[in-house]
């Protein structure tokens, strides 16, 4: 799943690198090709100026941390972030079989399969805090069928690229952007009782919603609530993260109730609010996989506080 990209994209981000980057673990051991995406990452936190101070100020909310120790969380922000691209390729080249023993502890499959056997389709809502692209693959593993919705790539040939890997593992993609029935689409889908992956931390194709998050205002996207307005689908949190020893944790969660109020767009605010207290509980838990190198705080503005209930 990618999210907004709302700064420039860097010139390496283009399929030629990925698909390079993909040739070349393909001859390489594992281990290998994440002691040189840890280099990688060092290298980057070091020499990425703008990126790394982006980072650290959306972190500084969230952890109270500063100076060496804020530094220090940053830092294994940016390692963790190309260890996770790395994989991401590495599984690329392998099979279902090969994702599944990279697999470690599996917690809250029973939400999911409650969620389902309500038969009213579930939306695993997810975000950039953790292994997020990685989470559509591990659900493959378990022979579970998934449709990622994510924004059009600021880079065409990385759209293409990206589909062309989720298709290897049976992960439907549905593409918010040019397609004027993309959100058609995804009801349909939920109708259908199948399950829909989305990130709800950034807003997707304008449409935003103020939430408070560790006490300051921020943008998340309302697609949840509205989802759930129209099909009555499971709304379940779902993330995976990276655990010691090259392992990764994936945690299915409790339903995020959803609620009605006499005003829709308070509806939909109440609702995204919910959905911004839990992200920010798992945040600060894993506060060193929040991924996010684009500012993401914004000033406070009349009416853009908690929503009640």
């Amino acid at each position: 799943m990618s999210g907004s990209a709302t700064s420039r994209p860097n010139p390496w981000y283009n399929s030629l690198t990925f698909r390079a980057a993909q040739r070349l673990a393909s001859f390489l051991p594992r281990f290998v090709t994440l002691g040189i995406a840890r280099f990688i990452g060092h290298l980057a936190h070091d020499l990425c100026d703008t990126q790394r101070e982006i980072m650290l100020e959306n972190l500084r909310p969230v952890t109270g941390a500063t100076g060496p120790e804020l530094d220090a969380i940053g830092r294994r922000v940016f390692v963790h972030f190309i260890e996770m691209i790395a994989d991401n390729i590495v599984f690329m080249n392998g099979s279902l079989e090969e994702v599944a023993d990279i697999m470690g502890d599996w917690s809250g499959l029973e939400h999911l399969q409650a969620a389902q056997a309500c038969g009213k389709g579930t939306v695993l809502i997810t975000g950039h805090l953790g292994a997020w692209e990685l989470g559509g693959i591990f659900l493959a593993a378990r022979h579970i069928p998934v449709t990622v919705v994510t924004l059009a790539e600021p880079v065409a040939n990385v759209g293409e690229w990206r589909e062309k890997y989720r298709q290897k593992f049976g992960i439907n993609t549905i593409t918010l952007g040019d397609d004027r029935f993309a959100f058609l689409s995804i009801v349909q889908t939920l109708r259908k009782n199948g399950i829909v992956a989305l990130l709800v931390d950034r807003p997707y194709g304008g449409h935003a919603m103020p939430v408070e998050m560790c006490g300051k205002t921020t943008q998340f996207s309302p697609a949840a609530s509205l989802l759930w307005q129209h099909t009555g689908a499971t709304i379940l949190p779902a993330f995976v993260f990276a655990q010691p020893m090259g392992k990764y944790a994936s945690h299915a969660y409790p339903p995020i109730e959803m609620s009605t109020a006499a005003d829709p767009t308070q509806t939909h605010h109440v609702n995204t609010q919910r959905i911004a207290d839990f992200f920010a509980s798992l945040l600060r838990l894993h506060p060193d996989q929040w991924y996010n190198f684009v500012p993401v705080w914004t000033a406070s503005e009349s009416g853009a506080g908690r929503a009640s209930g």
